[in-house]
């Protein structure tokens, strides 16, 4: 038997044990692979705000752009709702085979985001986004508001991304929303 024989007849075979199987004969429960996701810009955004479900994100503008609405690659993605809420600073880039790669730059947890609620001015340090092995490590991302106006995204002296305008203003909105969401604890 050649390789390729035989790696046809491996491949039928493993098909042939999974089709006996059924699709509900695994132990674990079905991975969420592609969650519903909605960008706040979008007009009919705000009637997902109150489905924890869905994944909310808004992208970011340059501080200084060439030309009006240019954006900096730059996302705040807000995810779950009440003491669940997480909001992720994200960097998606196209790759060749059109997929996404996605960095995320880091995390602010509940706690986090309920000052973010209320507060007309903060500065906060972005958490790494694996806390489950060490929940005390920030790294050097800076999320700060200034008065209500605008909310800036920085790495050291550089500014990754900005917003401004009736975006902020849905943005911190949503902000609020998730975190008074009684339904998840």
């Amino acid at each position: 038997m050649n390789r390729r024989s035989f790696i046809q007849a491996a491949a039928l075979s493993t098909a042939d044990r999974l089709k006996s199987k059924g699709p509900n004969s695994s132990s674990h429960p079905p991975v969420r692979t592609h969650p519903v996701e909605v960008d706040l810009a979008a007009p009919d955004a705000t009637r997902h705000v109150g489905n924890s479900a869905i994944d909310l994100y808004v992208r970011l503008e340059e501080l200084y752009p060439a030309d009006d609405g240019q954006l900096s690659g730059l996302s705040l993605r807000i995810m779950n709702g009440g003491r669940l809420t997480v909001l992720n600073v994200e960097c998606a880039a196209l790759q060749r085979d059109g997929g996404q790669n996605i960095h995320c730059y880091g995390v602010l947890d509940y706690a986090d985001l309920a000052h973010v609620a209320v507060a007309e001015t903060f500065m906060l340090r972005l958490r790494e986004s694996y806390p489950k092995l060490r929940s005390d490590f920030y790294n050097d991302v800076v999320l700060t508001l200034f008065a209500g106006r605008e909310l800036q995204v920085c790495f050291g002296n550089h500014c990754l991304g900005v917003l401004r305008g009736d975006l902020l203003t849905r943005f911190l909105d949503c902000v609020r929303q998730r975190t008074e969401d009684r339904a998840i604890v």
